[in-house]
């Protein structure tokens, strides 16, 4: 038979009998057992699993009626959440959920912190924590739905200019100042020469004032935007750790979101 990692079994006397309360740690929940007969049912999906006093064994004894257990686990899983004052993950902690992961999608681009953050404010008011898949599917949505605004931004706030000058920096240009000739716009912008020579220093200067003159051009779009300053360096370092052909290949609207927040980041 498997066993799915259980580490503490413990006892709570309720009115219908004695439940007992298993915590796996493959899957950080609680499972809900039955008390049946002296001996409890656990389920899990469509297999059962029969547990005496603490210990596992194999599947025996009379066969229940999957009805009867379903009834028996609902009723249990509520004097579980009584007992211990949670209130379940209904419509009403589902909609508070997405209320919160929707706060943290903006200024949070990890999703993975986002999942730590959320299951915090579920245990900080006492809500249910449900499985991965339900918080990772509220996730990805909220993360979806916060692209889809920071498209609808771009693609409506930008005119035919200020896109053409963001493209620009894409293409190639001649450096006068090297031996090696063309270089692409943005390779220059990315990283400022660290040299004491006038004609570093000049050359510098030049590039600052290109990025502070794109910056303020684009200052209407970058305050819509409203970027946390997370976002604003993972969008600018994806395109500093990027080749030139890896950024220009990405759809219209992302390409242009990550090189106005390169301008931002670096401007800044």
């Amino acid at each position: 038979m498997r066993v799915i990692g259980i580490i503490s079994v413990r006892q709570l006397e309720t009115g219908v009998g004695t439940i007992l309360i298993l915590t796996s740690v493959a899957l950080n929940i609680v499972f809900r057992a039955a008390y049946f007969d002296h001996v409890v049912a656990l389920t899990m999906g469509a297999e059962y699993f029969l547990i005496a006093g603490h210990q596992v064994t194999p599947k025996i004894g009379r066969a229940l009626d999957l009805s009867i257990m379903q009834n028996l686990c609902l009723a249990h899983y509520r004097i579980i959440l009584d007992y211990f004052g949670c209130r379940p993950f209904d419509a009403t902690t589902v909609a508070f959920a997405k209320s919160e992961i929707a706060i943290l999608a903006p200024v949070q681009h990890q999703p993975k912190q986002i999942l730590i953050e959320i299951i915090q404010i579920l245990s900080r008011e006492k809500i249910e924590v449900p499985s991965y898949n339900i918080l990772a599917d509220l996730i990805i949505t909220a993360i979806s739905q916060h692209k889809h605004t920071l498209s609808k931004i771009i693609h409506h706030g930008l005119n035919e200019k200020q896109r053409n000058k963001l493209d620009a920096l894409l293409e190639k240009e001649n450096d006068n100042t090297t031996t090696e000739g063309w270089h692409y716009r943005l390779t220059l912008l990315k990283r400022p020469s660290q040299s004491t020579s006038p004609t570093k220093i000049r050359t510098n200067l030049a590039d600052l004032e290109t990025l502070q003159t794109l910056y303020l051009d684009l200052k209407p779009v970058i305050s819509q935007l409203n970027l946390s300053y997370e976002f604003t360096k993972y969008y600018a370092y994806s395109v500093i750790k990027s080749q030139i052909p890896q950024v220009s290949r990405r759809a219209a609207d992302d390409r242009l979101l990550h090189l106005i927040a390169f301008v931002a980041y670096q401007t800044f």
